[in-house]
C-alpha cells in the first residue's frame, strides 16, 4: 500500500512512491491508542555522493489523528507474573520479552518526597524474560532474570540493551553486564563495567540514559560528564549536569570519550551506515529540543545553569564555529527505531520513528535522514498525535511495534501493560516471517557463502547477526569478506564486510600488518563510491595502519566532504609524519570551512600533535589556525591553552577562557584570574565602539564571568582582593558585581561548594566590603541590588542599615515586593518598633504589601489574627480575599467557623462575589465544626459542586 491521500479510515503520509512501510496508528473506544509498523522486503540501500536536495525553510510536521477499524488489537497476555509498572523492555530475537518491571513503586510516596525536598526511598527492580512457547502469540513463561535496588531512582529508570546472551543494564550508578551462562533463563555473572564508586568515587550519580552497540562492535553508552561537574556553584533542584557518549569495548575495557554537552540524551541509534545519532531538550541557551548527528570529540554545548546569576549562565555555552549543529525538532525523542528501506534503489534516505519524550506527550514521529554535504538532513517529518503516551518501543522480529504505556499521573485510570497491533491480511506476510526465522537461527551452522549473502538482507539485524557470526570464525573469512567489500553491486555487503575486518583486526593485531590486507585497503580507498572511500579511511584508523599515509593525504583533499571529514580524523588516529603542517593546510582549504570539517581537524591535531607543538599556533596568522589550535589543547587539558587568551581575536579569546574554565586546566587558571588586572585594555576587543560598560556585549559579560570566577575557584587572599574590588567596582555590569558579592558572602558565611575557596580567605575583609556596599546598592535603582543587600542584611544581622531599609521600604515608586522585603527585614530586627511602618503598609495601594502587612500583624498577635484576615475578606480586592481565605481555612481559633458559616450564607443565598467560589469551598473543607460541614454540604448539593480533595 503508498501512503497516499487519505480519509479518516486511512493514513495518508508523505512517503516516498513505492515504499511498502506500514505505520497504522488506532484510536480505540476505551482512549488507548495502539501502534502498528509491518513492512515487506527490498532491496539493498543506494550507496551514492549524490543526494536529494532537501526542501527549503524550516519542516513542519503534518499533524493528523486516524481511525482504522479493519485491524487487529492485541494487548499482550501473560500468563503468569504479569508486569505490574514495566518500565522498558526490548524485544530480543527469538521474540522474548526483557521487561524491567518496578516493584511495588510507591509512586504518590516518591512524588510527595521528590517535592518536599526529602531523600527518595529506594526502589526495587527486577528483569522479567517473558516467552512464546506455542507461537500463538501469547506468553506462557515468566522468569525472573535478576532483581536489584535502585539507590539514584527519583526521576530516572533503568534502561537495557540485549545483546547475542549478554544483557547490559544502565542504572544510575553505574553499566553492568550480566551473563546467563547456562542459558537457564536466570543471571549467573554480574560486572560492574563502570560503576559511580570508580568512576566518580560515590559522589554523585553516573544515570546513565541510553545503550548500543556500533558497527565495530563497541558498546556505547551515554552517563553525566563528570569532568565538567564542577561547574555547579549550589545544589539546584532544576537543570541536568552536562551528559556525554562513551564507548567501551564488550567486556568494558578501552572506555572513550566520543562526544559532550548533551542535555539529558534518552536514546543512541546507528543508521545503516555505521552513523551515530541522539537527541537531547537542548543547549541552556535556546531550549530547543534537537536531533544529533555524532562525531569524535565534539562538545555540544549544554551545561548545566547557574541558578545564582541566570542573567550571566545562559552565555556559558560552547561557542565555537567548529561546533556541530544539531536539527532542531519539536520534542525530544525518547525512543528511536530505525527501519528497513523503500524499495526504490535510489532511495538515499533512511526511515525512523520515535516516540517523543515527556510525561504528557502522546507524540509519535516519523523521519527519513539524507546525507548533505558531509552531514545529515531531516527529511519528510510525520506527526501522530494519540491519545495516550507511548514510553518505550522496541521492533520484534515478526516485524511488529511493541510500545509500552506510560502512566502519567498516579490515580490515572489508564492501565499500564506492553501492546501491539497486528492488521489482519499483514498477520502472515511472508517477508515479516522470513526476517524472524533468520532471527531466530543459530547461524553457526550456516556457511560463510550464506552468511555473506545475508548481508544482503534489508533489515539491519538480519545484517548485523550474520557478521557477528562471521567475525566469531575468526580470519579464516578474510578472503571472503575483502572480496564482498569490493562487489559493486551488493553495496550493504560492501560496508558489513569491511565492518567485520575492522572488528577481526582489534582481535589479531598481526591482520593489520598483512600485504594483502593493506593492498586490499589502498584500493577501497579509491573506490568510485564515496561511502565505501569514508569507511575505508575509518577502518585505516581502527587498524592503525600506518601506510595509508600517502593515499589518506590525497583523501583530504577528496570531493566528498565526508570522506574528508573521515580521512582528517584518520590522519590524527595514526599520527602521520608532518600531520601538523597537513591539517593546518586541510583547517585553511576554502572547501573544509563546514563546521564538521573543522571540528575534525582540531580532533585530529588534538590526538596526534604535541603540547609543544600546537602552542606555536597561537602566533599563527591565520585566525582559523589559531582556534583550532585552542581547542586541540583545550581537548588535552593543556596548560598551553593560556597562550590563547591574549589573543587579537575577542572570539578565540573568549573560548581560551572557556577552555580554561569549564575543563578546568587548573594549572592555567592564575594566567586568567589575572586577566583582571588589564581589563581596561582587553575590554576594547569586544567594544570597540561603546564605551558604555553598563552595556557591554553578552561575549564581554561572559568572558568577565570567567576571569572573577577563577579568581573565586582559586580563592587565595589575592583573589579574595580582586573579587573585594570588583563587588564594589561601579565601572563592572550589575550581573557581574552580583555574582562577585554572592562570593564574597559564600566566602563569609563559610557555606561555599566544590570549586569555592579554602579556609585561607579572610572573612574580616569579606564582611568590610559587604557594609561598603550595602548603604549604595539600597538606594540603587536595581531591584535585584535592593533584594540581595536585604538578604544578606537578614542573614548576618547588621542592623545598623535599619535607617536605611526604612527608608528603602519608603520609597513609594520601589517595587511592592522590594518594600515588603524590607518591611519584613523591619520586623525582624525590631518587632516592637514595627507599628508606623505596619500602618503605612495597611492603606497602601498595593494587595501584595497589604497582604504581607496583614500577615506580620497576625503573627504580632495571633489572637486577633482572625480579625485582621476578616477584615481583610471583607473590604480587600479579590486576590486580598482569596489569601484570607486561605489562612482562615488553617487558622486552629474558632471563631474561625463563625466567619464561614456567615459566607457561607451568602453563597447559598447566590451572594458570593465573583473568584471566591473554589477558595471558600476548600477553607471550609478543612473545618472539623458540624455546621460548617453541613452548610458546605448544603451549597455543594444545591450548586452541583464536586467536593475537592484536600
Amino acid at each position: 500500500m503508498d501512503a497516499g491521500a487519505a480519509d479518516k479510515k486511512s493514513i495518508g503520509k508523505n512517503l516516498p512512491p513505492r515504499r511498502l512501510s506500514f505505520l497504522w496508528v488506532i484510536s480505540l473506544a476505551n482512549g488507548l491508542t495502539l501502534i502498528l509498523l509491518t513492512f515487506l522486503p527490498s532491496l539493498s540501500l543506494h550507496l551514492s555522493a549524490d543526494t536529494a536536495t532537501p526542501p527549503r525553510g524550516p519542516l513542519s510536521p503534518s499533524v493528523h489523528d486516524y481511525e482504522l477499524q479493519d485491524i487487529h488489537l492485541e494487548r499482550i497476555h501473560f500468563a503468569s507474573n504479569p508486569p505490574s509498572h514495566p518500565l522498558t523492555f526490548k524485544v530480543d530475537h527469538r521474540q522474548k520479552l526483557w521487561v524491567v518491571d518496578q516493584l511495588k513503586p510507591a509512586i504518590n510516596l516518591v512524588q510527595s518526597r521528590i517535592k518536599s525536598g526529602q531523600t527518595s526511598p529506594e526502589k526495587r527492580f527486577q528483569i522479567v524474560i517473558y516467552e512464546d512457547l506455542d507461537g500463538k502469540e501469547g506468553y506462557e513463561t515468566a522468569r525472573i532474570f535478576i532483581e536489584w535496588t535502585e539507590k539514584h531512582s527519583d526521576l530516572l529508570k533503568p534502561v537495557i540493551f540485549v545483546d547475542e546472551g549478554l544483557v547490559y543494564l544502565g542504572t544510575a550508578s553505574g553499566l553492568t553486564v550480566i551473563h546467563d551462562i547456562d542459558q537457564d533463563g536466570k543471571a549467573d555473572l554480574k560486572r560492574d563495567l563502570i560503576s559511580e564508586a570508580e568512576y566518580v568515587k560515590g559522589h554523585s550519580p553516573l544515570n546513565v540514559t541510553a545503550i548500543t552497540k556500533g558497527p565495530f562492535g563497541w558498546i556505547f553508552f551515554t552517563s553525566f560528564d563528570h569532568d565538567l561537574g564542577h561547574l555547579e556553584l549550589s545544589p539546584s533542584d532544576s537543570g541536568y549536569p552536562a551528559s556525554a557518549i562513551f564507548k567501551c569495548l564488550p567486556d568494558g575495557s578501552s572506555i572513550q570519550k566520543i562526544a559532550t554537552g548533551l542535555n539529558h540524551p534518552e536514546d543512541l541509534i546507528f543508521d545503516a551506515y555505521g552513523n551515530l545519532f541522539t537527541s537531547d531538550e537542548g543547549k541552556e541557551t535556546t531550549r530547543k529540543p534537537r536531533f544529533i548527528y555524532v562525531t569524535q570529540g565534539a562538545d555540544y554545548g549544554y551545561r548545566k545553569p547557574d541558578h545564582q546569576e541566570p542573567k550571566v549562565s545562559p552565555l556559558l555555552t560552547y561557542r565555537s564555529e567548529a561546533l556541530p549543529q544539531g536539527m532542531d525538532i519539536q520534542r525530544p525523542f525518547q525512543h528511536i527505531e530505525i527501519l528497513p528501506p523503500g524499495r526504490s534503489k535510489q532511495s538515499s534516505s533512511q526511515r525512523f520513528i520515535a516516540s517523543v519524550s515527556g510525561k504528557l506527550s502522546k507524540e509519535i514521529h516519523a523521519f527519513s535522514l539524507i546525507m548533505k554535504s558531509g552531514s545529515f538532513q531531516l527529511t519528510k517529518l510525520n506527526q501522530w498525535n494519540l491519545n495516550t503516551s507511548p514510553n518505550e518501543m522496541s521492533l520484534g522480529p515478526d516485524g511488529k511495534l511493541y510500545m509500552t504505556q506510560l502512566i502519567n499521573t498516579p490515580d490515572s485510570n489508564q492501565t499500564p501493560g506492553i501492546y501491539k497491533i497486528i492488521l489482519p491480511s499483514e498477520r502472515h506476510v511472508p517477508s515479516s516471517i522470513h526476517t524472524a526465522s533468520i532471527l531466530r537461527a543459530d547461524l553457526s551452522k550456516k556457511t560463510t557463502t550464506r552468511l555473506i549473502h545475508l548481508f544482503q538482507h534489508p533489515d539491519h539485524r538480519v545484517r548485523t547477526k550474520a557478521q557477528t557470526a562471521l567475525v566469531k570464525r575468526g580470519s579464516s573469512t578474510l578472503r571472503a569478506l575483502t572480496q564482498a567489500a569490493k562487489d559493486p553491486y551488493n553495496a550493504m555487503s560492501r560496508l558489513h564486510a569491511i565492518w567485520a575486518v575492522g572488528q577481526l583486526s582489534e582481535y589479531d593485531r598481526e591482520i593489520a600488518g598483512r600485504n594483502d590486507i593493506q593492498a586490499w585497503l589502498n584500493d577501497l580507498m579509491k573506490d568510485p563510491s564515496s561511502e565505501i572511500r569514508a569507511q575505508a579511511a575509518v577502518l585505516a584508523a581502527r587498524m592503525g595502519d600506518a601506510s595509508m599515509h600517502r593515499v589518506l593525504v590525497e583523501r583530504m583533499k577528496d570531493p566528498s566532504e565526508r570522506v574528508r571529514q573521515m580521512a582528517v580524523t584518520a590522519a590524527g588516529k595514526l599520527k602521520l609524519n608532518g600531520v601538523l603542517e597537513t591539517v593546518i593546510e586541510f583547517i585553511a582549504a576554502p572547501d573544509n570551512q563546514h563546521p564538521l570539517l573543522q571540528q575534525a581537524a582540531f580532533v585530529a591535531m588534538a590526538d596526534a600533535c604535541s603540547e609543544d607543538a600546537l602552542s606555536t599556533l597561537a602566533v599563527h596568522h591565520n585566525p582559523k589556525v589559531r582556534r583550532s589550535g585552542n581547542l586541540a589543547l583545550r581537548r588535552q587539558k593543556s596548560n598551553q591553552t593560556a597562550r590563547f587568551i591574549n589573543d587579537d581575536s575577542y572570539d578565540i579569546m573568549i573560548e581560551a577562557a572557556q577552555s580554561i574554565h569549564n575543563t578546568p586546566i587548573q594549572n592555567a587558571l592564575p594566567q586568567l584570574a589575572r586577566l583582571h588586572e588589564n581589563r581596561k585594555v582587553w575590554i576594547k576587543k569586544f567594544e570597540s565602539e561603546n564605551e558604555d560598560t553598563e552595556s557591554l556585549s553578552a561575549d564581554a559579560i561572559e568572558m568577565l564571568y570567567y576571569v572573577y570566577h577563577a579568581n573565586f575557584i582559586l580563592g587565595k587572599a589575592e583573589h579574595l582582593k580582586t573579587i573585594v574590588s570588583a563587588a564594589g567596582d561601579q565601572a563592572l555590569p550589575g550581573s557581574i558585581r552580583r555574582m562577585c558579592l554572592q562570593w564574597v558572602r559564600s566566602w563569609v558565611s563559610n557555606k561555599t561548594s566544590g570549586d569555592s575557596p579554602d579556609e585561607t580567605h579572610n572573612r574580616s575583609a569579606s564582611k568590610t566590603i559587604l557594609k561598603q556596599a550595602a548603604e549604595e546598592w539600597l538606594t540603587s535603582s536595581d531591584t535585584g541590588q535592593q533584594e540581595i543587600m536585604l538578604g544578606y542584611l537578614e542573614a548576618f544581622g547588621w542592623n545598623e542599615f535599619k535607617p536605611a531599609v526604612a527608608s528603602l521600604f519608603r520609597t513609594f515608586n520601589a517595587k511592592p515586593e522590594t518594600r515588603a522585603s524590607a518591611l519584613k527585614l523591619l520586623f525582624h530586627w525590631e518587632p516592637e518598633h514595627i507599628a508606623p511602618y505596619l500602618n503605612e503598609a495597611l492603606i497602601s495601594n498595593s494587595a501584595f504589601l497589604r497582604k504581607e502587612a496583614v500577615l506580620i500583624q497576625a503573627k504580632m498577635d495571633p489572637t486577633d489574627a482572625v480579625a485582621h484576615w476578616t477584615e481583610r475578606l471583607e473590604f480587600g480586592e479579590i486576590k486580598e480575599r482569596q489569601e484570607a481565605l486561605k489562612e482562615l481555612g488553617s487558622l486552629l481559633d474558632r471563631r474561625v467557623d463563625a466567619v464561614l458559616l456567615h459566607w457561607l450564607e451568602r453563597a447559598l443565598q447566590d451572594k458570593l462575589p465573583s473568584g471566591l467560589s473554589q477558595h471558600l469551598q476548600q477553607a471550609a473543607t478543612q473545618r472539623t465544626a458540624p455546621a460548617v460541614k453541613k452548610s458546605l454540604k448544603q451549597w455543594q448539593t444545591a450548586n452541583r459542586i464536586s467536593p475537592k480533595k484536600q
